[in-house]
């Protein structure tokens, strides 16, 4: 029997290379996404701790009140600023993905043409096979 050979292997393995370097590409976006949400619910945290303080505690003295007015403006400042970001980098994972899908298509289009490659062969083999077996038994039957 022949040994099966893949004419693409190597444009296969490319592909497979190509689809890994996405998918990293894709994890280090989402692992950038999931620091800057978690930084922003940090963040909401402690403005809302600050606004809460301002509501239930009355500072006794006007310059701890301006203190945490000022805090709590810095905080909402941090907050849409973070809100930016997090929009940012969720964009950016979105995008990684899809170029992520789209390698995986690629890799798949390219494995599939390997199988059908395959089963032709096999196709090719057995046929051949088949037809050696027909003329033995043809030539052992008109020996007798």
């Amino acid at each position: 029997m022949k040994k099966f050979k893949y004419s693409m292997e190597t444009v296969l393995d490319y592909r497979k290379d190509v689809e890994q370097a996405e998918k990293m590409k894709f994890n280090e976006a989402k692992n950038e996404y999931v620091i800057q949400k978690s930084v922003l619910e940090d963040l909401e945290k402690k403005l809302e701790n600050a606004q809460y303080i301002q509501l239930e505690k009355t500072p006794v003295k006007l310059s701890e009140l301006k203190s945490l007015q000022k805090y709590i403006q810095y905080l909402e400042e941090k907050v849409e600023a973070q809100r930016l970001l997090v929009a940012e980098t969720e964009k950016r994972m979105d995008k990684e993905r899809e170029l992520l899908v789209e390698a995986q298509k690629e890799r798949k289009i390219v494995e599939k043409h390997k199988e059908k490659s395959l089963e032709k062969h096999m196709y090719q083999v057995n046929s051949s096979e088949q037809k050696s077996n027909d003329e033995f038994a043809l030539y052992s039957h008109l020996r007798k």
